[in-house]
Parts: structure tokens; C-alpha cells; sequence
């Protein structure tokens, strides 16, 4: 913990998380490509892809995870003030990726309620891996790693029980905004303890592409749903926005 800025919102559930895992699990991590993104007297962002293998303990999931540190200075030294991953490849016991198998998430998908517009939309990935699971559909032709559009819906399981609607999105807009280094605009169209429905939109940030999201953070039972409609480019009119705001708000986790 000695790396982790103690004004950091996330320190104590680091903390918590680190003692945890050390009383459970012996890992091996590897960090590389470890790159400053920039820096100033008060904030540094540095990139970094990190290895994890389990070496002893319980079921685990070995995982690489490309990512964003952001660095605060502290009495002195440079600290974690927070960290955004932007990838995560899930590896078998050997450290190689695992295939990822679409087929199992469609069968899940047909259990879902989903709205799309008129366009075909494809399945392209599914993963799933310590309580989390996620779907995205990209639109015939394109593919997750070439997109011009994205919808996206993320199973957050028992995170609802355990952390809570309004402690998650609390959460997720700090990290939003870290990982921004270009203009971001956060907009909330409704609010309750049971659900969210927000908008942001990034503008000439240096390592995001201009993007307008919609989405709906929901709670059901003891899980998070997150459904996100995602388009690269200019923002979108109000109108198509809010074509897609009624579609996220018609999606069901079950039929």
C-alpha cells in the first residue's frame, strides 16, 4: 500500500482488496510497456500493461490488463491516485488468452430483452470472469476492434448487494473523468436509487477518439446491469440520442 496515494478515493477498498488477496493467493505479476502518457507538478498519467498468474490458492482468474495509472505526488514521492483499465484479456494457467466463446453468451443473450435500431447488429465478444460479464455488439461488417458504434451491456454481479447503484456510479464518473485528458461532458437525465440514466461526451482528448455514450445503470436483485449505446465522432442529435435512451430503457435482464 506504500504506492497508493492515501487521499486516493479508492484507498480504502484497496486496502481491504490487498489483504484479501495476500491471505488467499500467491501471484506472480509482471508489469511492462510502462509509458508517461504526460506529466505536470501536480498530475501524471502513466500507461502500463500488467500480468497476472495465480501460483498458489483458490480458483482465480489470470488476466492481463492494459491501463492508465494516475500519479499524484505525496510527501515527496509520486503515488496511485487512481487507475483506469481500458483492457483485460483473460489468460489461461500457461498465460496465454483464452478463446472467448461467443456462442455461450449468445445462449445468454436470448434470455435478454434487447432493442436495437433497424440496422443488424452482431455479437462480437463475450466474456465472462470473476462476477462479471460482458456482451458487445458492433454493426454488421465492423468488429470490436473497428468500430464506428457500440452497444454494450455489462452483468455486475452481486455488486449491488455488496457495493450499491449510487457508490458504483459515483465511482465509475471519477474514473471516467481521470482517464479523460481531453473535454468531457457529464449529463444526468434521471436519477433514483434503482437506476441511472447519464450521458457523457469527449471531445479532443489524446488517447480517446471524440465519442457521445448513452447508458443505463440499473439495479436488479443483487446485480448491476450497465447497457451503453457508444458512437465515435461528433455528438449525436437530440433526437437520435433520445431514440437510444428509450432503447436502453427498454432493455430486460430477463424476458
Amino acid at each position: 500500500m506504500e504506492t497508493i496515494h492515501t487521499q486516493s478515493p479508492l484507498y480504502e477498498q484497496s486496502k481491504k482488496l490487498f489483504e484479501e488477496i495476500s491471505k488467499a493467493y500467491k501471484l506472480k505479476t509482471e508489469i511492462s510497456n510502462v509509458e508517461v502518457m504526460e506529466k505536470s507538478e501536480k498530475e501524471a498519467k502513466v500507461k502500463f500493461i500488467q500480468k497476472t498468474i495465480k501460483i498458489e490458492g483458490p480458483a482465480f482468474q489470470n488476466n492481463e490488463i492494459t491501463g492508465y495509472h494516475v500519479l499524484r505526488p505525496e510527501n515527496g514521492k509520486w503515488k496511485i491516485y487512481n487507475t483506469i483499465m481500458t483492457k483485460t484479456v483473460f489468460l489461461d494457467e500457461n498465460g496465454n488468452p483464452l478463446e472467448t466463446d461467443v456462442q455461450d453468451g449468445k445462449n445468454q443473450i436470448e434470455k435478454m430483452d434487447l432493442k436495437f435500431d433497424d440496422r443488424k447488429w452482431v455479437l462480437d465478444y463475450f466474456n465472462s470472469a470473476n462476477g462479471e460479464y460482458i456482451w458487445e455488439f458492433v454493426l454488421e461488417g465492423e468488429s470490436v476492434e473497428n468500430w464506428t458504434e457500440l452497444y454494450t451491456i455489462h452483468r455486475l454481479e452481486k455488486m449491488n448487494s455488496t457495493v450499491g447503484l449510487k457508490n458504483w456510479m459515483e465511482a465509475y464518473k471519477q474514473s471516467l473523468t481521470e482517464a479523460t485528458n481531453g473535454h468531457i461532458t457529464f449529463h444526468t437525465f434521471e436519477s433514483t436509487d434503482q437506476e441511472e440514466i447519464y450521458e457523457f461526451i469527449v471531445k479532443d482528448a489524446k488517447v480517446q477518439d471524440d465519442q457521445h455514450e448513452v447508458a443505463r445503470l440499473f439495479a436488479q436483485g443483487n446485480d448491476l446491469y450497465l447497457v451503453r449505446y457508444t458512437k465515435l465522432g461528433e455528438a449525436m442529435p437530440d433526437k437520435t440520442r433520445d431514440e437510444w435512451i428509450h432503447r436502453l430503457k427498454q432493455f430486460k435482464a430477463q424476458k
